[in-house]
């Protein structure tokens, strides 16, 4: 089960392309309630996976979900704070967070939902000189129709101003202790931005635990370069099995 959270995709939820942490976790937990409803569904083969920020969202759902039996997480951001820090000045950080703070407040006092562009202005075609990487690939892959375009009509990447990229508060690692189930992680080696995410959080993680660094690979491959993703995969379905 692949759902899209609310306010994106075909979901409902009035504030367009808008990541609610809260929303997204409550939708996860409903979604295990309706597999665990189905008759075909084995109730002790229920099994999480996720990607960039839903490999955050898996893990912290594992945290306080029982009926999860095991999780495995791909270029997952495990600490924001960390993350963030690595991407920008603490003076743009700082910027960042006012100009959040001043499009809630007139969300609030209008309903008016101002939208910045999340890729920074960054196109496929126009990558400015001294563009993060991370920010060229994102482009690359969700202004194409790789993951955006015909193949997503939905998406966009127009987001409320009043949301952060990601949320600079989010870091696992002090509930590590409450990853008691089997959990697998899953990076590649070129990913420069959410490798060292994983690989600062793996070993506080306890046994049982499994890590597959996939040679070669930067964040955005492993989303649909075959290549990567199909050694993903194959890990993934023996790990579970």
């Amino acid at each position: 089960m692949a759902p899209d959270p609310i306010n994106f995709g075909d979901s409902e939820g009035p504030i367009r392309n808008f990541e609610d942490t809260d929303n997204i976790l409550a939708g996860l937990t409903d979604g295990i309630s309706l597999l665990r409803s189905l008759p075909q569904i084995d109730n002790e083969r229920i099994y999480g996976v996720g990607l960039c920020m839903g490999g955050a969202y898996i893990t912290r759902l594992a945290f306080l979900e029982p009926r999860l039996r095991a999780i495995a997480t791909i270029s997952a951001y495990f600490d924001n704070a960390m993350a963030f820090a690595g991407m920008m000045p603490e003076a743009d950080r700082r910027a960042m967070l006012q100009g959040a703070a001043a499009a809630r407040e007139a969300y609030f006092n209008t309903g008016d939902v101002q939208r910045y562009d999340v890729l920074g202005g960054v196109a496929p075609d126009n990558v400015p000189e001294g563009t993060p990487q991370y920010y060229a690939d994102a482009a690359d892959y969700y202004l194409t129709n790789r993951g955006g375009g015909t193949h997503a009509p939905n998406y966009s990447n127009m987001v409320p101003a009043f949301q952060l990229p990601i949320d600079p508060t989010l870091n696992h690692s002090p509930y590590v202790d409450a990853l008691t189930l089997p959990t697998l992680f899953i990076r590649g080696t070129q990913a420069a931005t959410t490798g060292p995410l994983t690989d600062a959080f793996f070993p506080k993680v306890p046994e049982p635990k499994e890590l597959l660094e996939i040679d070669g690979a930067e964040h955005f491959d492993l989303y649909d370069r075959d290549a990567y993703v199909d050694q993903a995969v194959d890990r993934i379905a023996d790990f579970f099995k």
